[in-house]
């Protein structure tokens, strides 16, 4: 249960960390990105 609850933790913080890259890429090319190999939707 214990490692459970790390794993979820850590993947929890890997999620967190890549949405935050994806939001300061976005920010920093006006739009005009590919996330996860898509056009943004706004």
């Amino acid at each position: 249960l214990a490692l459970f609850i790390f794993v979820a933790g850590v993947g929890s913080i890997f999620v967190n960390y890549d949405c935050d890259r994806q939001r300061q890429y976005f920010r920093k090319t006006g739009g005009k990105c590919l996330i996860w190999g898509k056009p943004p939707s706004k």
